[in-house]
């Protein structure tokens, strides 16, 4: 089947079918949710893009809002807004698999959706004084590793440097949490 095919065939479908199938497939695979959680949300993901029709079951986005949010919760308040936005939308996803105007509830929602995130964020940054004062941002530089080579190239640090900050971020005489952990082990 070619791309063109592919294309008429997607036109074709209606709102709910796409983004849920899209959303499906982004739960699969991507690495959503932290070790306990993440098995159950390709479980739920895989049985919702294999059952005929299971992107339309709202039991189905239930099951991937409980697990979504319990991510957030448990990352609390470290969470990413896009885990945030995630576990908004499976909510959104299972309230249109209920309703009968699927396409208006989900354009209207991801509006609102896309909004609150904005506002939220920005809301979030400009009260929050590390944010504000950059310690936010030298923190992340040192401790993520996705960051290393944008720290070298032109924080004038070495891969050295870096290294060594992380083993006295990891030293009892800084108290960090578990999401903390994630980058500096990786």
């Amino acid at each position: 089947m070619s791309v063109i095919n592919v294309l008429k065939h997607y036109v074709q479908k209606d709102a709910i079918e796409i983004a849920a199938q899209f959303t499906l497939i982004t739960l699969l695979f991507a690495q959503v949710g932290n070790s306990f959680t993440r098995p159950f949300i390709l479980l739920i993901a895989a049985t919702g893009i294999l059952l005929p029709q299971g992107y339309r079951q709202p039991q189905i986005w239930l099951a991937l809002c409980f697990f979504t949010g319990f991510r957030v919760f448990y990352e609390w308040p470290m969470a990413d807004n896009h885990a945030y936005l995630l576990a908004l939308w499976c909510l959104t996803l299972s309230i249109a698999c209920f309703s009968q105007s699927t396409g208006r509830i989900l354009a209207n929602n991801a509006r609102i959706l896309i909004g609150l995130i904005f506002l939220l964020a920005s809301i979030q940054k400009i009260s929050a004084p590390d944010y504000l004062d950059g310690t936010f941002f030298r923190y992340l530089f040192l401790a993520d590793i996705r960051f290393e080579d944008f720290v070298v190239l032109f924080g004038n640090i070495s891969y050295q440097d870096i290294d060594n900050a992380r083993g006295v971020l990891k030293t009892e005489h800084f108290p960090i949490t578990l999401w903390h952990y994630q980058f500096l082990d990786s």
